[in-house]
Order: C-alpha cells, then sequence, then structure tokens
C-alpha cells in the first residue's frame, strides 16, 4: 500500500480473504481518523470566528481541512476498489457486506462534516452581519444581504459604509469582512468537494440497491419456474399413476376376458359327444 503525505492511496493485494479484512481494518481505522479530523475542525472554525487575527489558528485549520479533505479521498477511492472485487460466491457476500458497511461510515462522515462546514458558512455569515451594523446600524436587510453574498473583492461593502460616520471601525470591519469573505470561499469549495464524494459514494450505494433488486426479482422468477415445473411434475406423476391404473385396469379386464373365454371353450369342448 503506498503513503503519500501521510495518506493511503492504493489498497495492498487483497484477493484472499485475510488480507481483505485487515485492509478492512485498515480503513476502519482510517475513518476513525477521519471523524476525529472533522471533529477538531468544527473546533477550529469557532475559535478562528472568536479570533479572526489569530494566523496559527487559521493556520491549523487550513493545514487539517487540506489533509482531512485528502484523506477523504484516498478512503473514497480505496473502497471504490474493493468495491470492484466482489464475487457471487459465499466469499464475496461477506465481502460485499463488509465494503457496504464502510461506505455508509464514509457517508457519514462526509455528512458530519458538510454540516460542520455549514454551521460555519452560517456563523461567517452572522459576523459579517454583525461587522455591518457595528458601522451603519440604519443598514437594511437587503444592504446587508448584497454584502454577505458579495463577490466583488467587498467593493459593496465600501459603497454602503461611504456616509459611515465611523471610518475608524469602518476599515477594521472592512478587513474582517474581506477575511470572512475569503473563508467564505474556502467554505463553499469544501462543501462542492464534500458534495461531489457523497453523491459518487451515495451513486455506489444506489447501484448495489438496484443489483440487489435485480437478482431479487431473478430469485422471484427462478421460485415462479421453479414452482411451474413442479406443478408440471406432479401432473406428469398424477397423469402417469392413472395411466398405470388404466393399464392395470385393462390388464385385469383382459385376464377376465380370457378366463371366461377359457371357461367357455372347456364347457363347450369338454361335453360328451352323441353318437
Amino acid at each position: 500500500m503506498s503513503r503519500t503525505n501521510g495518506v493511503n492511496t492504493g489498497l495492498p493485494n487483497i484477493t484472499d480473504m485475510p488480507s481483505f479484512l485487515i485492509a478492512v481494518e485498515q480503513l476502519e481505522e482510517e475513518l476513525i481518523v477521519l471523524n476525529a479530523n472533522i471533529n477538531t475542525i468544527s473546533q477550529l472554525q469557532e475559535r478562528s470566528l472568536n479570533n479572526i487575527g489569530d494566523n496559527r489558528v487559521q493556520s491549523d485549520l487550513d493545514s487539517l481541512v487540506r489533509e482531512t479533505k485528502a484523506m477523504a479521498q484516498g478512503l473514497r477511492t480505496r473502497i471504490k476498489e474493493m468495491e470492484s472485487l466482489r464475487s457471487n460466491s459465499r466469499e464475496g457476500q461477506i465481502r460485499k457486506r463488509r465494503v457496504e458497511i464502510l461506505k455508509e461510515k464514509f457517508l457519514q462522515a462526509m455528512q458530519n462534516y458538510r454540516q460542520a462546514e455549514q454551521r460555519f458558512q452560517s456563523a461567517q455569515k452572522a459576523q459579517i452581519e454583525r461587522q455591518v451594523r457595528t458601522v451603519k446600524p440604519s443598514a437594511t436587510n437587503e444592504e446587508i444581504q448584497a454584502i454577505v453574498n458579495d463577490t466583488s473583492n467587498g467593493q459593496v461593502f465600501q459603497q454602503a459604509l461611504m456616509n459611515s460616520d465611523q471610518l475608524g471601525k469602518a476599515k477594521t470591519a472592512y478587513r474582517n469582512v474581506q477575511t470572512r469573505h475569503e473563508e467564505l470561499l474556502r467554505i463553499t469549495q469544501t462543501m462542492a468537494e464534500l458534495t461531489q464524494m457523497m453523491n459518487d459514494m451515495a451513486l455506489m450505494v444506489e447501484q448495489d440497491q438496484e443489483k440487489i433488486a435485480q437478482i431479487e426479482k431473478n430469485t422471484a422468477a427462478v421460485e415462479a419456474d421453479t414452482e411451474k415445473a413442479l406443478n408440471e411434475t406432479r401432473k406428469a406423476r398424477t397423469w402417469a399413476e392413472k395411466a398405470r391404473e388404466k393399464r392395470k385396469m385393462c390388464f385385469i379386464i383382459s385376464v377376465i376376458i380370457l378366463l371366461i373365454i377359457a371357461i367357455a371353450l372347456a364347457i363347450v369342448f369338454g361335453r360328451p359327444q352323441k353318437n
């Protein structure tokens, strides 16, 4: 198994069952680390909200986000590789179930990560709104939404504060808003990547469900054909039994007829002849 920047990028030879189970354990351990990273990211995001000028917190957050996204992408790739090694044997069914569990855990982790990003996004927008109202209490909801959604490097914010009588606070607020806009852009990108990974994994789950549905459909068809064949066999057996009874009856009747003929002939030819 190869590793890049501490992240596994491939699977060992897992064609035999012991190697497969070892690989599953490794992925489960990495999923635990992934979830721990997500919790730490959430904590760092909360700290960054309250310490906007703390470069160390922001650096730690950016570094952990990069590491966690790379880990998630590696996990997704290796789970998909394991998915491709399934078979219809009993051992293959065990592999299939273990991979399904991995996919469910991965999806749950990505869902937790996306929820953390959504909370951070909402908090950043709320902070921007507070910054605006601090320097311009009369700002309308429309103005605030325009500033929150601004993609023009703060131009909307500058225009909104042109008539503010608190220029000192306005400059500080402008820098803070710019920083939060940059963070919002990073959040948007991260959420897009998480959504893509979740969609990929969800598609795999959906394809599995379609395969299962097809197998169940085929099984039902086989059962129906088997039942039909059994019914035909029962009918054939019944007809055969009736045919044997008829043959037996015909044989008995034939024997009786032959006996009657024999008795009649004996009587006729057994009488004394008159001279």
